[in-house]
């Protein structure tokens, strides 16, 4: 079957104490930041197709006034200051898929796609403004037994461009194995 879900959320979060209070020879926080605030909607869809198997659809935006993030606003900057960036409009899109085979068997695979807007035009930023505009993600399993399960999963991602980052690598890719 097939199933539409709709979600509305508002948003309120205090900077952290991290935030206001923080020094170091690398880092410095900021007393002068506001509440952050905001609001993000998402619409999906479901779909159950074969027995089996679930492909899901979500579309998402998100809105944020006062948006904190650990910024050097130019190169010489010799700190990571922590600083209100205004209002930052968040929007993505999501397509998950599930699917369980016979012999204990299942895949998961995950991709999203993000875009982000904001005003202050800054050198780099440690959170907000360094995100992955795609990531995709696999999952295999297999369960022989109920005490059994292995695990191997796969990401990649393509991140958006950060002079700061320590390496200069715009794609990425992290891979995990687990017996449990």
């Amino acid at each position: 079957g097939s199933r539409l879900r709709p979600l509305f959320i508002r948003l309120v979060r205090q900077p952290s104490f991290t935030e206001l209070n923080y020094s170091s020879p690398g880092s410095l926080g900021n007393q002068g930041l506001e509440r952050e605030s905001g609001r993000a909607g998402e619409a999906g869809w479901r779909y159950r197709y074969v027995t089996r198997s679930v492909l899901q659809l979500t579309l998402f935006q998100r809105e944020t006034r006062n948006t904190v993030d650990w910024v050097r606003e130019t190169e010489a900057s010799p700190k990571w200051v922590a600083t209100d960036l205004g209002t930052v409009k968040t929007s993505g899109l999501e397509l998950r898929n599930y699917s369980r085979f016979p012999r204990y068997f299942a895949v998961r695979t995950a991709h999203t796609w993000l875009a982000k807007e904001y005003e202050p035009d800054l050198y780099a930023g440690r959170y907000v403004i360094d995100y992955p505009r795609f990531v995709s993600q696999i999952t295999m399993e297999w369960e022989p037994a109920s005490y059994l399960l292995a695990v191997y999963g796969q990401e990649l991602r393509w991140q958006d461009d950060s002079p700061a980052r320590e390496n200069d690598d715009l794609f990425g890719a992290s891979g995990r194995l687990a017996v449990h």
